[in-house]
């Protein structure tokens, strides 16, 4: 059954990952969870659930790598020139949505698919305690229902990977559309190359322990549909008009060093941003 388990999922890995979610949310603390893991907003050395030491550890690396992709993305939300409106583009828990309404003067709207997603992510902003300068609409990430050059700045973490390849210009379009003139896009996701290396060695891991490699797609799990490299992510958004700059990164001290080499940081770094601007 395990194993079966793990092919659903996608790979062991997320199977693990999704257990020690369930068992937080099964002792009632499904928000704890996640304003931990996600936001940040609390220690993850004392949780309020019992955990074994294997299930710590995996609690610790969870917490750590959602904190680098926080801060990843963080930096460039900080680093805008001045205050304006967002747009959350697949906003998820609203941890990015969060990181800008810290900022006085910022105002967001978050879009999701899922209306259950949706719900959740406004408990947990209110729960966080954010300024009530946000807006919450469900809708499709390539049909949005905004009029044209709404928005200063878009934003979507973590996205382009589950639309599907077929869809991605579309999305990218829609996000250039609902953009002011000399606003900014910024576009976080995994990097492909990075993933087909590891792959590799994840599917020899796998074996090792009993798994059958071939059903185990990419080293990500299962909805990761439509994983895209740095330069295939930068041909698709100068398409419609953006003028494209591409920052590349890595969860641990060797992997941010080696993501500053020219030669092998379009290979290695786990993740990349994607910042465009749209032309006055």
């Amino acid at each position: 059954m395990g194993r079966d388990e793990a092919r659903e999922f996608g790979n062991p890995s997320a199977l693990a990952e999704n257990r020690l979610f369930y068992k937080f949310a099964d002792a009632g603390h499904t928000a704890y969870y996640t304003l931990c893991v996600h936001f940040g907003l609390f220690s993850p050395k004392t949780p309020p659930v019992k955990l074994n030491r294997a299930e710590q550890r995996l609690f610790l690396r969870a917490f750590r790598h959602q904190q680098t992709r926080l801060e990843n993305v963080g930096r460039f939300i900080d680093a805008q020139s001045s205050p304006g409106l967002w747009l959350d583009v697949g906003c998820g828990s609203g941890q990015f949505l969060f990181r800008a309404l810290k900022r006085e003067g910022n105002r967001a709207v978050g879009t999701e698919l899922d209306p259950e997603q949706l719900a959740a992510a406004r408990e947990l902003l209110e729960a966080a305690g954010a300024p009530p300068r946000f807006s919450l609409v469900c809708q499709p990430p390539d049909v949005l229902p905004f009029k044209d050059g709404a928005f200063d700045y878009v934003l979507s973490a973590d996205v382009m990977e589950h639309v599907g390849l077929e869809n991605q210009e579309a999305v990218l379009r829609e996000m250039r559309r609902v953009l002011r003139p000399g606003g900014t896009l910024l576009l976080h996701t995994p990097n492909a190359n990075r993933v087909r290396v590891t792959t590799v060695y994840k599917k020899a891991f796998y074996l090792l322990k009993g798994y059958n490699p071939f059903s185990i797609r990419h080293s990500f799990p299962k909805g990761h549909i439509s994983l895209v490299s740095p330069k295939r992510l930068k041909r698709l958004a100068e398409s419609p008009g953006f003028t494209v700059r591409v920052r590349y990164f890595g969860d641990t001290l060797s992997e941010r060093l080696l993501s500053r080499a020219p030669l092998v940081r379009d290979v290695w770094s786990r993740s990349f941003v994607l910042l465009g601007t749209k032309a006055r």
